[in-house]
């Protein structure tokens, strides 16, 4: 392997494997949080969406604030939730598509009501969960 390439060099096989088990299971779990919100509803609303990638902000902020407060900087433990599961869990892409989607059928205000509702609600679970780890 070239060694000018410093990401070969750091490269890590058990955070690897971790990262892809958790992001797995987090993929699963926004489609199982996704199917199941949605049975609740029959309005044009991505419901589902915003539920999982909320969610995926309280675990994040949940995993920050316990392995920030006990001083944990295991990477492992940082790559299987945060980044694995966590990056499984939420989708900033099937947001993307369904803020345009609500926007091309016409639903302008529905469309603006889910961005600032995914961004304010999202940065208030990852606050939250920051404040709920800590106290473990």
């Amino acid at each position: 392997m070239d060694s000018t390439w410093p990401v070969y060099k750091n490269y890590n096989m058990k955070a690897a494997l971790l990262i892809f088990f958790g992001g797995g299971l987090g993929s699963l779990s926004r489609y199982f949080v996704g199917k199941y919100v949605s049975s609740f509803h029959t309005i044009q609303f991505p419901l589902g969406t915003l539920t999982a990638n909320a969610l995926a902000c309280l675990i994040m902020g949940m995993v920050a604030g316990i392995l920030d407060s006990k001083m944990e900087t295991s990477t492992l433990s940082r790559a299987f939730w945060m980044v694995g599961f966590c990056g499984g869990f939420s989708t900033f892409s099937a947001f993307s598509h369904e803020a345009l989607s609500l926007y091309q059928q016409q639903a302008s205000l529905s469309s603006l009501l889910y961005i600032l509702l995914s961004v304010v609600v999202c940065i208030l679970f990852t606050v939250g969960g920051i404040c709920i780890g800590q106290r473990f």
